[in-house]
């Protein structure tokens, strides 16, 4: 959740980094496009994450409930203004993960394309956004451009 684009993220999340692509959305978005509830009455929570010294301080005080512990991180990471989606597990499940049916059409607002990325990753990029009939500006970032001071 940030109003500007963050090259650390780039950096960071994208191995190689000429083959990244980012999704830009809105909390409002993303929470419109989950469904409220899951397969046999799990509920899909969504949150912004905490950035908290806790380590140094007693964890009960810090969690409210069991959804908390999920969206708890070390303040060094504070400037991710991470969101998260936690689905509800009461049971254990032996699958190695779980499909959530999103409405794409709703959570897209646009695609980034890594500001590593050649021409031909950007050409690729379009390709599969038209294919899937996305309709949003496809960006090729342009953050690592430099550009004259006045």
């Amino acid at each position: 959740m940030q109003d500007f684009e963050d090259i650390g993220m780039w950096e960071r999340y994208c191995d190689p980094r000429d083959a990244g692509v980012a999704v830009q959305s809105t909390y409002a978005r993303l929470d419109s496009s989950l469904p409220l509830e899951f397969i046999e009455y799990r509920y899909i929570m969504l949150g912004q994450v905490q950035y908290d010294d806790y380590e140094s301080k007693n964890i009960r005080t810090t969690l409210g409930n069991a959804f908390s512990q999920f969206m708890l991180k070390k303040i060094a990471y504070r400037g991710e203004h991470e969101v998260r989606a936690v689905l509800d597990m009461l049971k254990v499940t032996p699958l190695p993960g779980i499909n959530v049916p999103v409405d794409l059409d709703l959570l897209l607002e646009s695609v980034y394309v890594s500001p590593y990325a050649h021409r031909t990753v950007v050409d690729t990029v379009e390709s599969v956004c038209s294919k899937a009939r996305f309709a949003g500006p496809i960006i090729h970032s342009t953050i690592r451009q430099v550009t004259a001071a006045y």
